[in-house]
């Protein structure tokens, strides 16, 4: 992966997985993370703070549902 991204500038948008971390702090690139991703980490926090975790999941799936009502009017980014 560093051999394919070698010399890139952008935004990179991974799945939280440790090895894309060297990318943090490369200069040009800016390092995103998945809602999915964030989603299944404020599942697992439930038991300790369940009203903050609803809350966080309320405020996700309200962006997938505007996501599901783009794609239905047709509306991308291309």
């Amino acid at each position: 992966m560093v051999k394919l991204l070698q010399g890139f500038q952008g935004a990179i948008q991974t799945d939280g997985y440790e090895a894309y971390s060297i990318y943090e702090q490369k200069k040009g690139v800016l390092l995103l993370g998945c809602w999915a991703y964030a989603r299944r980490k404020f599942e697992e926090s439930l038991t300790e703070d369940e009203s903050g975790a609803e809350y966080a999941l309320a405020q996700i799936g309200k962006l997938y549902q505007v996501e599901t009502m783009a794609n239905e009017q047709g509306l991308d980014d291309g």
